[in-house]
């Protein structure tokens, strides 16, 4: 057998023992990071070029939806990953989490996100929470529906989901040289 190949046999052996006990939610976030990394390599560097910022948005407990169970969890696991695998400074890495995640709160945390970023940056924007679908008010969809993130405060009186619509308004006038956004919800 190629000597090579054994040695690239094993670096994916480590690599898959080390990944092993990590969460889902993670390993999806890793491999989504690591795609556009291969793609965009220059966009990962740090540095003069730019600096790598992540909005972390978590939602267990809601004021009137049921909650779920895991989702803090994910992101406080995805944080670290993001950190020692990905090189993520601490204070580039803002965190939203249950009370905080209102309507008002992630409109504002992305608003402040698209603020702080300019070209160079790789963004990562990952959401942990329930979604939903709505009916389609601009009738840019085929199915009749806007698929929408449920903030904690939604299903309140006044309280709207945030639509695609809304977070495509957002991501368009975010600056930076690649972003990666997962949205891990259901839509139904």
């Amino acid at each position: 057998m190629n000597p090579m190949s054994l040695h690239h046999e094993s670096q994916s052996m480590k690599i898959a023992q080390r990944f092993k006990a990590l969460p889902v939610a993670a390993v999806v976030a890793m491999a989504a990071i690591a795609t556009l990394a291969v793609a965009q390599a220059p966009g990962m560097t740090s540095g003069p070029s730019g600096t790598r910022r992540a909005l972390l948005i978590c939602i267990d407990d809601y004021r009137a939806v049921q909650g779920l169970m895991g989702a803090e969890n994910d992101v406080r696991t995805l944080r670290e990953a993001l950190r020692q695998h990905w090189g993520f400074e601490d204070r580039n890495i803002q965190t939203v989490l249950n009370q905080q995640a209102t309507r008002a709160g992630i409109l504002a945390a992305l608003g402040q996100l698209v603020k702080q970023a300019s070209a160079g940056d790789f963004v990562y924007v990952h959401y942990s929470g329930h979604g939903s679908q709505v009916r389609d008010r601009n009738k840019d969809e085929p199915d009749g529906l806007d698929e929408t993130l449920v903030p904690h405060d939604g299903r309140t009186p006044g309280v709207r989901d945030i639509t695609d619509d809304e977070l495509d308004a957002v991501f368009a006038r975010l600056q930076a040289r690649s972003a990666v956004i997962v949205l891990d919800s259901c839509h139904s």
